[in-house]
């Protein structure tokens, strides 16, 4: 599946990001996880650090052993 998205400064590295353009550049085609689904105001939250952990729509965290039930 192929979609266009953005993902927040804070999002791209574990590390602190001063500029963006040190991690991606525009037209860079990067790996991400889906990590909330607001379908109310049609936005996905992504992130680029893969191992973070999943929010629920509450904005909590979901138990690794849940979301995996879910995919």
């Amino acid at each position: 599946m192929h979609q266009d998205g953005l993902v927040h400064i804070s999002a791209l590295s574990k590390q602190f990001v001063k500029d963006p353009h040190t991690v991606v550049k525009a037209g860079d085609i990067v790996k991400v996880k889906i990590m909330q689904i607001d379908a109310a105001r049609k936005r996905i939250g992504l992130t680029m650090r893969l191992d973070d952990e999943l929010l629920s729509q509450e904005g909590h965290p979901v138990p690794l052993k849940q979301a995996r039930a879910k995919t």
